[in-house]
């Protein structure tokens, strides 16, 4: 990972260096507290990802993205065809569909087979794209095709 690029930057990766001195001496601050885990809703098993509580990856076959493009980008009549083949790295794509709601575009990409969503899910979900942040989480693929895009 060195040399990577985030934002623009390149980041450098090396060895963390160790703060603790020997038993007698003083050195740094002893370091803080581990933080606490992450808070797991009811339902949902730790490493899961999150929605559909209860349904693992076997049972959902639909991703939803939202803010990786804004309102104003979501008319470019090319953005379905460029997230179809992003996401064709995960598994087959039967159909890309792009909503904006209250503001907010809404990218629901149904898979074929429900591992394909879960890896894409897993891949996209925090990725960096076009200087946004992507929130990927799964999404009820009877509730798409039955027109439910509130997500």
């Amino acid at each position: 990972m060195d040399q990577f690029e985030l934002l623009g930057r390149r980041l450098r990766v090396s060895w963390a260096q160790s703060t603790h001195s020997p038993a007698g001496q003083q050195g740094a601050p002893p370091a803080p507290p581990p933080a606490p885990p992450p808070s797991v809703p009811p339902g949902q098993a730790p490493g899961q990802a999150p929605g559909l509580a209860g349904q693992g990856p076997a049972s959902w076959r639909c991703t939803l993205l939202k803010n990786m493009v804004g309102a104003e980008e979501a008319s470019d009549p090319e953005l379905a065809g460029e997230i179809k083949d992003e996401c064709a790295k995960y598994g087959p794509v039967e159909s890309v569909k792009v909503a904006v709601l209250a503001g907010q575009v809404r990218i629901f990409v149904l898979f074929k087979e429900p591992p394909s969503a879960g890896a894409a899910v897993a891949a996209l979900n925090g990725r960096f794209f076009g200087g946004r942040v992507v929130e990927g989480a799964p999404y009820d693929h009877n509730r798409l095709l039955a027109g439910d895009l509130t997500g």
